[in-house]
């Protein structure tokens, strides 16, 4: 970091390296847990700094050490023009560590890099500057969105890069890059979205001077912060028009229409789950619509939604599980249970292309990566399932959560408009979608449901 600094000095001044300029560099070593948590420690007050007693300067082994940690706390103790940081990204932490970020940092202990930008701010005198290099997911996840808020209503961003995926090709790490104001700003922030250009980081940097020098380039935006807050979880969306910010005012969200939960953990899918043709057919319980009347003596096993390859309207239902065992060895979270078998709508937990919803019929359980959508209303349930099959859901959703997982709660604080006088022309379309969808999946032997072939 120190000949980092140095060189960038003696970039922009040839006679950097002769100014006898020091760098301000201390060791926690000497300070307690100071290795542990580094300049996440936090110094209000600052005691005298500590000297020698001329008497005992022989003597005294430990005054180096004193002065050291000393120094360490000034440092701490500071406020900064600029910081500049591409923190550690963590968020498994050993139990020392988890207690101390847990303790002063809670709102923000989703991941190491999370605590930093809260940190680096506190570093920060007013209206000062803080650069960042870290993953872009707390632009958008549910784990930051403390974070999130507490930028928009009290912090500005002036400048954010968002880079394609894989843009340093030494790791697969999704990034921005972003400079926050410490004090709010009436100007618009400059965003930069380089998701879709590939080749390495001469590529993201070209894409930027491009930019600069021609903002309608595509792939450049101007946003105020105030148009975040009006999305639920106040996701970092720069790049939507007021248009579509409006439909989050006039829309319900979808967790306001039906009860939208995460799926099931048995904890050990390998003792517990199976794909059906495994199964004798005799022993699944299939289009059941009550749990406690299934006499698992007979039949234990019970169909279970599980995510899958991107299919729309309907299918992918491949797995049973094995409730009865699953349920007393291990007993499964969470439970819904007044949800069990119930028809609903699920979706594929990993979406890397356009978003994909189905639905399902009495019968089911369900995995964390085939969570569940119950709308007792089948008008307003197969009119959901419609919504969630257009362009336009799966737009809303990658401003939601841009990343590859569509989770509970994306699903939830997307909004629908339900249309009072077409609702039932819509469900009745959807419906015969979801009744071609269902007879091409049971028109191949994967479905438990088929006959014969189409040939014959």
């Amino acid at each position: 970091a120190t000949f980092a600094v140095a060189m960038k000095g003696r970039q922009y001044d040839r006679r950097f390296l002769t100014r006898h300029l020091s760098l301000h560099l201390y060791s926690p070593d000497d300070y307690e847990d100071g290795l542990e948590y580094g300049s996440l420690i936090r110094v209000d007050e600052l005691e005298e700094r500590p000297e020698p007693t001329p008497e005992l300067t022989l003597f005294d082994d430990n005054y180096e050490a004193k002065l050291n940690t000393w120094n360490f706390r000034r440092l701490l103790s500071r406020k900064y023009t600029i910081v500049c940081t591409n923190p550690p990204y963590l968020n498994k932490y050993n139990a020392k560590l988890k207690d101390f970020v847990n303790s002063n940092y809670k709102d923000y202990s989703g991941d190491l890099f999370s605590v930093f930008i809260y940190r680096n701010l506190l570093f920060c005198q007013a209206d000062g500057y803080c650069g960042f290099m870290t993953p872009f997911v707390w632009m958008f996840i549910k784990t930051y969105e403390k974070l999130r808020q507490f930028i928009i209503q009290n912090k500005s961003i002036t400048t954010l890069i968002q880079m394609e995926y894989s843009a340093f090709e030494e790791a697969t790490v999704p990034i921005c890059s972003f400079v926050l104001k410490n004090g709010k700003e009436t100007a618009n922030g400059l965003y930069f979205k380089l998701s879709e250009f590939k080749g390495g980081m001469e590529v993201q940097r070209k894409k930027v001077l491009e930019a600069l020098t021609d903002k309608d380039c595509g792939y450049f935006y101007e946003a105020t912060a105030a148009d975040f807050s009006k999305i639920p979880g106040s996701p970092i969306a720069y790049w939507v028009s007021k248009q579509f910010i409006k439909a989050f005012e006039v829309g319900t969200p979808l967790e306001q229409i039906g009860e939208i939960v995460t799926g099931i953990s048995t904890g050990r899918n390998d003792l517990y789950l199976r794909t059906w043709s495994e199964i004798s057919i005799s022993s699944i319980s299939i289009y059941a619509s009550d749990i406690d009347r299934i006499n698992f003596s007979l039949t234990k096993w019970i169909p279970y939604n599980k995510g899958g390859e991107a299919r729309k309207w309907y299918g992918n239902n491949d797995y049973v599980v094995k409730w009865s065992e699953a349920e007393h060895f291990h007993r499964p979270r969470p439970t819904f249970k007044h949800l069990y078998l119930k028809e609903g709508l699920t979706w594929s937990f990993v979406t890397s292309g356009m978003f994909s919803a189905r639905y399902y019929p009495n019968g089911f359980l369900w995995d964390v990566a085939g969570s569940p959508c119950v709308i007792h209303n089948r008008n307003i349930l197969f009119y959901s399932v419609a919504f969630l099959s257009t362009k336009i859901a799966s737009l809303i959703l990658k401003m939601i959560n841009p990343t590859i997982n569509c989770q509970v709660d994306d699903i939830q604080r997307t909004p629908m408009i339900v249309d009072g006088d077409r609702l039932a022309v819509v469900a009745d379309i959807s419906e015969r979608c979801i009744q071609i969808s269902k007879s091409d999946w049971d028109s191949y032997e994967g479905s438990w449901d088929f006959k014969r072939h189409p040939l014959i």
